[in-house]
Parts: structure tokens; C-alpha cells; sequence
């Protein structure tokens, strides 16, 4: 979706799905003539065909519901065997059988959970789905005409086939492929001005994976230098989720990733997030997803945390106020921000979390962690990230307040 920068304001509320409001004035009216012809019809014949009329439309018998759309669709043969299954209808049914054939286990349980005022219907199984596997998805609406939908797991679930070979490699993780669940009702508005973020996910060199299973995982998170391309930005810090709040792996505050083969999670660290012409603070960030045993990709990314608003806001007003954003959101939904909190203080802040995300693998791409000292030190060397740079020194002294 692209947003226009000569109307900011318009394009998002269309991408929000506010729409403009109708007149509230009536109809001009028509001329004496069409009134006096409409005078005219009350003889008893009129009466009698509204009557009849009327009668008709008690007759009409309801319609029974739809299926418009459902998730996996038939024959599917890649579904990620963490993913809720759903069924989406024209209109909304009195009651939904779900239910779920295949694998070890043949019947699979689970819970049903009804939105979008009962026409979607969505089937959390109880347990993960078994990778590379058949299942046949049953949706028997009362009083409408159900469906089988058989579909296949993709491989993720099953083991990585050599763990050894992870340290160095690293993923694009694009934002745009995730759902966004929080805030509830903005997500589309930060996936309009995160349309081209993307996190490159590197597992550090200093992890190990010799002996013992599961072995030590330490994650790098990065921005990338130019959407859509996947080179890291030279100009801002990396994070080392897993290395704590001096960010150096091997000290006492290190927090390794919970590594359980092919699933990691790390966090909570404060990450950035690369928007266009701005890095995105994310504060307490938790991330995870699985590995493919190939390592061709990660599916089921969750990452979810607090977002500073204010390097967004302008997108929304060039002016300059930093809380365009907050104001823009409160106006149109309702939704207020809350305190950032630590340094960043102000109520600029939106908990964010999103799912079921999806990262591509870049070969030959190893990340380097660096702090903004390193951007710093490369700047008063060669005069470059000037830009970036600046934003840490407020006051232009030559002392970067900014970089802790």
C-alpha cells in the first residue's frame, strides 16, 4: 500500500477504513406534479397490492450462511504447524462444527473462538501440528453446507538438521509479512508506515552449538541499510538481544535464548525498528519464532513489545510535533498512548505485538555488532552517518548525550 505524502491524513484514514461521511441534508424534493400523482395513489386497489406486497416479503425464507474464505485453503501444502485454522462466512451462522483428522493422533481437539460479530470462526488446536503431515480441516455450519479442506504441514516443527553450521548466519524478518494483534484497531495504520521495515535476525558468532544439545544461542538483531534491500545499516547500533544491557557476550548479565531445536525466544531488550527515514525505538522487546531444518527460513515470528511513536510522527505532521501520531490515533479510534518510560519519558508509547511472521534467509550475510560509539567513531574518521550521528547530540557540543 503506498501512502501519498501530499495527504498523509486522507491516505490513512482510507488504509484505517474511515470512510468519508454522507450528507446529513434530505433529497431535494420533486416537483407539485409528482406529488400530486403521489396523493393520488391511496385508491383501495394500491392498498390491496401493498398488502400483497407485504405479505411476499413475510414468506421470504432467511438464507442459510456462506463460507466466503478459510484458512488453510484446499490442498494447502505449506501450513505452519503452530497456526490457528479458520472460517470465514457471508453472514453469521447460529453454531460452527470444527474439527480437525490426521496424524498420530487422528481426531485433534481444541478451542473455537467466534469474531467479526460471528462470521469468522477461528480453531486453536490443543497441540502443535506434526511438520510434513495430511489433516483434513471439517466445518459443518448449522443450518448451511459444510466443508473438508485437506491440507499439509510444512517441515517446520522438525528438528534443524545441523545446528552446527547456525553461528554467522542470519534472516530478513519483513514486517509486512506478520498480523499485527496490538494496538488492537491501529495495526494497519503501523503497517502502513512500517510497509518497508525490515529486521535482519543474525545468530552470533560467539554461540555454540558443540556437544550436548541444545548448545548456547545469542541472537543480533539489525536494521537494514536501504528497504527493500538486505545489507546492514551501517549507520545504526545493532542489539544483542541475548548479551544483556552491556552488550557484551561472555559477562555476567548474559541471557542466552531459550533454544529449544528448531524454536527460539529471547527478549525482553530494547530494539530498533528500520522505518522509512527513521529508527523506531521498541522498548522490553520479546522475539521468537522456528527455525526450517534447512534453515531456508523462519516462520511463526511473534514479536511484541512497547513502540516509541515519535520518530513516526513526521510522516503525519512535517512540522514537527512529536505526538502526531498519538493524536492522529486517539482522534480516529479512540486509543491512547501511555509513558514510555526510562529515559524516553512522555505518554508517546503503544504496546505492539504481532504473529505468525515470516523472515527469508540471506546468504552470506554475517551482522556485526555495533554500538553508537563504533557509529561515532566511524563518523570523526571518515564524516560518515553525519545524519544519524547529529541525533545524538542534541545541542551540537561535540558530546553525544544521546548514546549511552
Amino acid at each position: 500500500m503506498t501512502i501519498t505524502r501530499t495527504a498523509p491524513l486522507v491516505a490513512l484514514l482510507l488504509a484505517l477504513g474511515c470512510q468519508p461521511r454522507l450528507s446529513d441534508n434530505p433529497p431535494p424534493p420533486g416537483d407539485d406534479d409528482d406529488a400530486t400523482d403521489d396523493d393520488d395513489a391511496t385508491d383501495d386497489d394500491d392498498v390491496a397490492d401493498d398488502d400483497d406486497d407485504q405479505d411476499d416479503d413475510d414468506d421470504v425464507e432467511p438464507t442459510d450462511p456462506v463460507i466466503v474464505d478459510i484458512y488453510p485453503a484446499p490442498d494447502q501444502d505449506d501450513f505452519f504447524y503452530r497456526s490457528d485454522l479458520w472460517v470465514e462466512f457471508d453472514q453469521a451462522p447460529g453454531d460452527v462444527l470444527m474439527f480437525l483428522v490426521g496424524g498420530s493422533d487422528g481426531d485433534l481437539g481444541g478451542e473455537a473462538a467466534v469474531e467479526s460479530a460471528g462470521r469468522r470462526w477461528v480453531f486453536d488446536p490443543w497441540d502443535d501440528l506434526e511438520p510434513s503431515t495430511e489433516y483434513l480441516f471439517v466445518v459443518e455450519p448449522a443450518g448451511g453446507l459444510g466443508i473438508e479442506v485437506p491440507f499439509s504441514t510444512s517441515p517446520h516443527g522438525a528438528s534443524v538438521v545441523d545446528p552446527t553450521v547456525l553461528p554467522g548466519l542470519t534472516w530478513s524478518f519483513d514486517l509486512s509479512t506478520a498480523t499485527w494483534l496490538e494496538p488492537e484497531g491501529v495495526g494497519v495504520l503501523f503497517e502502513v508506515m512500517l510497509a518497508e521495515s525490515r529486521m535482519l535476525i543474525g545468530v552470533s558468532d560467539e554461540s555454540t552449538f558443540e556437544g550436548p544439545a541444545p548448545g548456547v544461542m545469542h541472537l543480533v538483531v539489525a536494521s537494514v541499510a536501504e528497504a527493500p534491500g538486505t545489507a546492514q545499516d551501517p549507520c545504526e547500533p545493532t542489539t544483542v538481544v541475548t548479551a544483556g544491557p552491556d552488550q557484551v557476550i561472555g559477562t555476567d548479565d548474559d541471557e542466552p535464548a531459550d533454544w529449544q531445536d528448531p524454536i527460539f525466544a529471547v527478549g525482553p531488550a530494547d530494539l530498533l525498528l528500520g522505518a522509512v527515514g527513521a529508527a523506531v525505538p521498541l522498548q522490553n522487546a520479546q522475539l521468537g519464532g522456528t527455525f526450517h531444518p534447512s534453515l531456508e527460513d523462519l516462520r511463526g515470528i511473534e514479536l511484541s513489545g512497547r513502540i516509541d511513536t515519535r520518530p513516526l510522527a513526521p510522516m503525519l505532521d512535517p512540522e514537527g510535533d512529536e505526538g502526531a501520531v498519538c493524536d492522529f490515533i486517539f482522534e480516529v479510534l479512540g486509543v491512547g498512548c501511555t509513558e514510555c518510560g526510562g529515559e524516553a519519558t512522555g505518554e508517546f508509547c503503544l504496546d505492539l505485538e504481532i504473529e505468525d511472521g515470516s523472515a527469508e534467509f540471506v546468504p552470506g550475510l554475517t551482522l556485526a555488532p555495533q554500538t553508537c560509539h563504533d557509529v561515532i567513531a566511524a563518523y570523526e574518521l571518515d564524516g560518515s552517518c553525519a545524519d544519524d550521528v547529529a541525533s545524538w547530540d542534541a545541542d551540537a557540543d561535540g558530546v553525544y548525550e544521546g548514546c549511552p
